[in-house]
């Protein structure tokens, strides 16, 4: 052996037959086929060889075959021999090179070990604070989930109250509406009525003025007949005419006026002035009356006509 102690055991070599593989199996290392034809090159090279005659080889030939066979396994040898004197030099090198990885392989392992305590102290560390500092993180979170259960507690109850206070708003201006609708019926009513009232003074108005027509053509009638002279007649129109036209001139002299009821609504709301007035609503559109010189002058020819 030219490496190694040459103390190697042979019990781990174990001799396998060769088996000539059938010509089928395509996988073989040699099939019969192939094993026949060497058979039969082998018997063409050796049956060449017995017609060769030995007498024609001559003795230098043979010499200088044999002689450069010599030449050959001796560069062998020495070459064999080289590499056996070699081999120690190359096997202490090896040898120093292999205790040294084994020493960088030992320092290696002594320098992780040592390395692999200290991470494991670091790492217990760092898993402690870690740890502490979860733990830490966790009572800030419940107390933080508290206290949003608290305000969120709080907003629901504020809520609910807005809500309670916006639905009490909404019955109030209900409420109000109703009053408002109620208000505006009666002012409707009122209007309605002001405007009836309204049409039967302005029907009273023309009656006057068709009254005061016809007392004033009566007038010119009574002055004509007066200038006569004629008492008895005169007695008799003036009888007649008292008799009928008392009423007519009453409400002539009688001024008119007109006051609308005071219509009170449950739904009116208090502090609100009252849209009618109690004061008389007076037609200034209307004739003056007569003033103290006509009644005078009147009672004087009624007094003249008594006379008579």
């Amino acid at each position: 052996m030219i490496y190694g102690d040459g103390e190697e055991d042979l019990a781990c070599y174990t001799y396998s037959s060769f088996n000539v593989r059938d010509d089928n199996d395509d996988e073989a290392l040699i099939t019969q086929r192939q094993f026949k034809v060497l058979i039969e090159k082998l018997d063409s090279l050796i049956s060449s060889s017995r017609d060769f005659s030995y007498e024609a080889c001559s003795k230098a030939a043979v010499e200088a075959f044999f002689h450069s066979l010599i030449k050959e396994h001796q560069a062998n040898l020495d070459k064999a021999n080289q590499v056996v004197s070699n081999s120690p030099a190359l096997c202490g090198a090896m040898a120093t090179k292999m205790e040294a990885l084994i020493s960088d392989a030992k320092k290696f392992i002594t320098k992780f070990q040592s390395s692999a305590g200290s991470n494991t102290l670091m790492a217990n560390e760092a898993i402690v604070g870690l740890n502490t500092i979860l733990q830490r993180e966790k009572e800030a979170l419940a107390q933080a989930h508290t206290e949003l259960q608290n305000e969120n507690d709080n907003f629901k109850a504020s809520i609910s109250a807005k809500i309670t206070k916006l639905s009490e708003c909404l019955a109030a201006k209900n409420n109000l509406m109703d009053q408002l609708a109620a208000h505006n019926t009666t002012i409707k009513v009122h209007k309605a009525k002001l405007n009836q009232t309204t049409k039967e003074i302005k029907g009273l108005q023309s009656e006057r003025a068709v009254v005061k027509s016809c007392v004033g053509y009566v007038h010119a009638l009574l002055s004509n007949i007066l200038d006569s002279h004629d008492p008895i007649l005169i007695i008799s129109i003036r009888r007649h005419l008292v008799d009928k036209f008392r009423p007519a001139i009453a409400m002539l002299i009688k001024p008119i006026l007109s006051v609308m009821p005071k219509v009170k609504s449950e739904s009116e709301p208090k502090g609100k002035v009252n849209i009618f007035s109690d004061n008389p609503i007076i037609d200034n559109n209307e004739a003056k009356e007569p003033d103290e010189e006509e009644l005078k002058r009147r009672k004087a020819r009624e007094a003249e006509i008594d006379g008579h």
